[in-house]
């Protein structure tokens, strides 16, 4: 177990408190700061894929799911390495801030809320919601009907096959994006595109594993893909099929989604709360955040006279130091799940 509820040293606590524990499953929101530039043009799907390769191959971790909505993108996580976690999402978010700023003909401009959330999930019942949630955000947003027809970047079709998949993805220099011109188009889409794979020299591996969570559960251990895919399938079909009746079927479509131009304005109207865990049982969410305080208590404590220099620093068992000083080696979670 690991803890980022320090980022940097000398620094104060920041309010979105992480803890990331091996082989727990977190969820991942991250929001742009203003517009809709994650649009479902083939170049920006480019920009997402070989920015999440990258960050895997440098700071593993599974990704169990993935959809993009233009201004936000969620993520289901397995975590490996806790330490790996806060460098995959940096590395993720640093690379797609610059390709957007060329993009967009911008320098040094803020493209990212600052953090992300990234709540444990702490039973399989909800994950599955989650599961169930993320891939009915573009129909809750009535931006089309059904999640089969919705063109941006999502593991819907990974999830389906029931098996993990690797795609290899085009990298490319950061010089290789150019600022768009000119009106928007299908064709300036795709010859944007063309042009940032014909300056692609290698090759790097996207995989998702969307059934990885199974073994984070232990009322799912075994648990076969095809129940999985069941479970999930039933409630996502359930929830276009009731917004359709509340709503209509007024929806942008896919066509539509595919000719947005990233570069039309877009204020936010909303944004997501942060939380510590997420879990069906209130019981155990609370028993989790009575833990997390606890230890959140005892890791001030030690901080405090840290910088006092009144003690060499010991924080509880699995617990780190900000700036890579280790005080604590990985050990088993002592929070059963």
């Amino acid at each position: 177990m690991a803890d980022s509820l320090y980022e940097g040293e000398n620094q104060p606590m920041p309010s979105n408190n992480k803890l990331f524990i091996h082989k727990s499953v977190i969820f991942v929101t991250t929001r742009i700061e203003e517009g809709l530039p994650l649009v479902a043009t083939p170049y920006m799907k480019l920009i997402l894929q070989s920015a999440l390769a990258g960050a895997l191959e440098k700071y593993p971790v599974k990704i169990v799911g993935i959809l993009v909505m233009g201004n936000h993108i969620h993520l289901v996580l397995v975590v490996e390495n806790p330490e790996d976690v806060s460098s995959f999402m940096e590395y993720f978010k640093r690379e797609t801030a610059l390709a957007i700023n060329r993009l967009l003909g911008r320098r040094k401009r803020k493209v990212w809320e600052d953090g992300y959330d990234s709540p444990t999930v702490l039973d399989a019942e909800k994950l599955i919601d989650i599961l169930a949630y993320i891939y009915t955000n573009p129909q809750q947003a009535r931006l089309v009907n059904t999640i089969e027809d919705y063109p941006q970047l999502s593991s819907w079709n990974e999830f389906l096959s029931g098996e993990s998949s690797k795609t290899l993805i085009p990298t490319f220099r950061r010089d290789a994006v150019p600022t768009l011109s000119g009106p928007h188009s299908k064709k300036q889409a795709q010859r944007v595109y063309e042009e940032i794979v014909s300056k692609s020299k290698h090759q790097k591996e996207l995989r998702i594993d969307p059934f990885a969570w199974c073994e984070c559960f232990a009322d799912t251990i075994g648990m076969s893909p095809s129940h999985a895919i069941e479970l999930v399938v039933k409630k996502v079909k359930y929830r276009e099929w009731e917004l359709q009746k509340k709503k209509g079927e007024n929806v942008l479509g896919r066509d539509a989604l595919l000719q947005q131009d990233m570069r039309v304005p877009h204020t936010p109207k909303k944004w997501g709360k942060r939380m510590i865990c997420l879990a069906s049982d209130k019981l155990k969410r609370i028993e989790f955040l009575q833990w997390f305080f606890s230890q959140k208590r005892e890791i001030e404590k030690v901080m405090l006279r840290w910088k006092e220099k009144l003690i060499p620093p010991k924080l509880p068992p699995g617990f780190f130091l900000p700036g890579g000083r280790m005080t604590a080696s990985l050990l088993p979670f002592v929070f059963e799940l």
